[in-house]
């Protein structure tokens, strides 16, 4: 472990991994000539925005293999907790039954766990560090996270290691939620040919020529032009 910060808004560390300890290397470790690692963000405006986080809270001990991983699907509203510098993330999601769990909760555990934006492109930004269960009420769920400001600010050792490590200064981008449907694209409805189309110019005939063409009928207007591709 290289860095850790833990106290009553904050519980983070990073920790460094030996060459050789056959650790599988995530794709997103693969080419750091490409792109970083991983992207940090940080929620703007007012909108509710989709979130996922991962650890090992109490609720998912097994007897034989110990505490197992549970993923959380939830969901941030940036107005919620701003005042006091968090996240809060809720969700609805089922989780199992049991007794309470002495000198914690359920969600003992979850603290540490990485909380993941959409960045509404396929991709995903870190923007938060789960910290607290709040014991939310009516079978839902409700974590505070801890907001990443204060570890991209100057000086910062977590930010220092970041970047020493991967070659990537970690920047905060903006994630605000896109809208739930965008109008689709217009459709050419042009009846002009394309340019490749054009038709031909033709000289007008004159009237004698009218009148002397085999398929000339008097008073009848000329042909249409034909459109001829180039």
């Amino acid at each position: 472990m290289i860095w850790r910060r833990r106290d009553d808004e904050v519980d983070a560390a990073l920790g460094e991994i030996a060459v050789g300890c056959h650790w599988p290397v995530p794709e997103s470790l693969s080419d750091l000539t490409a792109r970083p690692p991983q992207r940090y963000g940080r929620l703007i405006g007012n909108r509710s925005h989709p979130v996922s986080l991962t650890g090992f809270p109490r609720l998912q001990r097994d007897p034989e293999q110990g505490r197992l991983d549970e993923q959380v699907e939830g969901r941030i509203a940036p107005g919620t907790g701003a005042l006091a510098g968090r996240y809060e993330v809720t969700s609805t999601t089922p989780v199992p039954a049991g007794p309470p769990a002495p000198g914690g909760t359920r969600w003992s555990g979850i603290s540490g766990a990485a909380v993941l934006a959409e960045d509404g492109f396929g991709g995903d930004l870190l923007c938060g560090i789960v910290r607290h269960d709040r014991q939310a009420d009516g079978g839902g769920t409700r974590l505070t996270a801890h907001l990443l400001t204060d570890q991209h600010g100057e000086p910062s050792e977590f930010r220092q290691h970041i970047t020493r490590h991967t070659g990537w200064d970690p920047v905060l981008e903006p994630i605000e939620p896109a809208p739930s449907s965008n109008p689709p694209l217009p459709t050419a409805t042009s009846t002009h040919p394309p340019p490749c189309c054009a038709p031909t110019p033709r000289p007008s005939p004159s009237t004698a020529e009218r009148r002397n063409s085999p398929n000339c009928t008097p008073g009848a207007p000329p042909a249409p032009q034909i459109w001829r591709s180039a």
